[in-house]
């Protein structure tokens, strides 16, 4: 027993020993942490204990301070290259003790509208969605096969009136001699099987009458497509409509330059709704300035100094 109580005593004084050691390495660390935060931070060199955390959270703070105002002004610069007078008419040493709801509010108000976000710039070009623009154009190109039938159209059935070597619907007569009259024949040069060349013109006339009939605004992509498909059947059976492809080209930027119209339109009304928003905010935060400022002008008679400083010099 008494060997056991030697050998646990000499294990109680290890473990001390080790204890002691392991606070001694934390203290070292610790010390070693804190000369270099000293090293970091202005005016710390002097100051101990609870003083030291005091002083470095306050340096935190207004680096932080300094670098959202820092941001706001270049998201305020990115929305508007005019705002920048305003920014300029309050200096940075005075806006950094201005409440900093204001600049939050604003600072929201600005990463809410992120349609403005300079990452993404909306104006960067006409088209805010290239891409479905560029593949409409990319079919009309496409020698692709044709999806077309007659049941996409109205109007072909029915009686039929005989017109030079073909049958046509009553409906697309009109348009069948307008065409005539301005191009000929334009079947003149093909050398498909009639009922297949018949069944091609009726189509092709069916088209054409379509683009007569519709304004521009009940226009959609599928239907462009359905005319695409029905003036390159023609033109695989060596039918002479190349007019009829260059005029639905026409149609088609018209119809992109409808949805780019009305993109531009909506960007104006958003880029106005945020000016005015913008306009708004700034004349809180000259408000808020106007308020603060005497309080900020005392504040900075006693910065970096004693607050009973001035109160002795006035004995002296």
């Amino acid at each position: 027993m008494e060997q056991k109580a030697k050998q646990d005593y000499s294990n109680l004084g290890a473990r001390r020993a080790q204890a002691t050691d392991g606070h001694r390495a934390m203290r070292e660390q610790i010390s070693e942490s804190t000369k270099i935060l000293k090293d970091l931070i202005p005016a710390c060199n002097k100051v101990q204990g609870a003083l030291l955390l005091d002083e470095i959270f306050s340096y935190i703070q207004s680096l932080q301070r300094e670098i959202e105002l820092q941001f706001l002004s270049l998201e305020l610069a990115a929305i508007n290259p005019r705002t920048n007078p305003a920014i300029e008419a309050f200096p940075l040493k005075d806006l950094m003790d201005v409440d900093m709801n204001e600049f939050q509010n604003l600072l929201q108000m600005i990463l809410v509208n992120a349609d403005l976000n300079p990452t993404k710039p909306e104006a960067a070009t006409c088209c805010n969605d290239e891409m479905p623009v560029s593949d409409l154009l990319t079919k009309i190109e496409a020698d692709e096969e044709s999806k077309g039938k007659f049941s996409d159209f109205n109007g072909l059935d029915g009686d039929r009136i005989k017109h030079g070597k073909y049958s046509f619907p009553h409906s697309l007569v009109p348009t069948l001699e307008t065409i005539i009259g301005a191009y000929g024949d334009i079947s003149a040069t093909s050398k498909m099987n009639p009922s297949i060349t018949e069944m091609v013109y009726i189509m092709f006339c069916a088209s054409v009458k379509e683009m007569n009939d519709l304004r521009l605004e009940e226009i959609t992509e599928d239907r462009i497509l359905k005319w695409r498909d029905a003036i390159k059947d023609a033109l695989r059976i060596s039918f002479k409509v190349d007019f009829a492809m260059e005029h639905l080209k026409k149609i088609a930027y018209a119809y992109i330059g409808q949805i780019e119209r009305q993109k531009l339109k909506d960007l104006a009304m958003r880029i106005s709704r945020l000016e005015d928003d913008l306009n708004f905010r700034k004349q809180e935060l000259a408000k808020a300035y106007k308020q603060s400022k005497v309080y900020i002008d005392v504040a900075d008679n006693f910065n970096g100094k004693l607050v009973s400083w001035g109160m002795f010099q006035s004995c002296a």
